[in-house]
């Protein structure tokens, strides 16, 4: 195996590890199949969604956030919370309220 091939091997294994705990087990099946044929730009986003996520390490939002009503307006439209895992579901609340430009990634994705 070339090295370029070899390093795209260990980002995905250490892509699929962070997606293994942060999302859900029924989203993790979906992820598997759906990453190798998504769009270039779509697993940009994806990579770096749940490098965030998983980075984070659970942090809380404040509750006086500014942004805070409408990122949780996002995990409702989008359905997230079935998507990311309970232990992460705060992490991506704080994603979404520090990122509120690439949020409606989101529903694309």
């Amino acid at each position: 195996m070339q090295s370029s091939e070899a390093a795209a091997q260990r980002q995905w294994w250490a892509l699929c590890h962070m997606c293994c705990r942060v999302l859900t087990a029924e989203s993790y099946d979906t992820f598997l199949g759906w990453y190798p044929q998504a769009k270039a730009a779509e697993q940009a986003t994806v990579r770096m969604v749940i490098r965030s996520i998983f980075e984070l390490k659970r942090v809380a939002v404040p509750q006086d956030h500014p942004q805070l009503k409408q990122s949780q307006h996002v995990m409702r439209m989008a359905a997230l919370e079935s998507v990311i895992a309970a232990p992460y579901q705060a992490s991506l609340l704080h994603w979404l309220c520090s990122n509120t430009k690439e949020a409606p990634l989101l529903l694309k994705i």
